[in-house]
C-alpha cells in the first residue's frame, strides 16, 4: 500500500484518514514520513474517530467527518490549485 520511496518530482498530498482505522491509520503516518524527507507539500487530516472507509462523510454523525471535504477545498485554495 505504501510504496518503497518517494519521488523528488512526486505531486503535493492531502491525505484525510481515521486514527480508529486499523487498515490505514499507520500506513498514513508512514506516507506523510516518506513525503516529508522527500520534502514534498503534505497535509494530513487524521481524525480520531471514523472507522474505515468514511467517504464523503454524509453518512457519520461526527461533525468533524461531515465537514473534511470542506478541509479539501481550504487546502486546494491555499494551495492556488483553485485560481484562475
Amino acid at each position: 500500500m505504501v510504496p518503497d520511496s518517494i519521488s523528488a518530482n512526486a505531486p503535493p498530498l492531502f491525505i484525510v484518514a481515521a486514527n480508529n482505522d486499523m487498515c490505514c491509520s499507520a500506513p498514513v503516518i508512514q506516507l506523510l514520513q516518506m513525503y516529508r524527507k522527500a520534502k514534498i507539500i503534505t497535509e494530513v487530516h487524521l481524525y480520531a474517530q471514523a472507522g474505515h472507509g468514511f467517504n464523503m462523510g454524509k453518512r457519520s454523525k461526527l461533525q468533524s467527518i461531515n465537514t473534511w471535504p470542506q478541509r479539501m477545498c481550504d487546502w486546494l485554495n491555499d494551495s492556488g490549485y483553485l485560481k484562475k
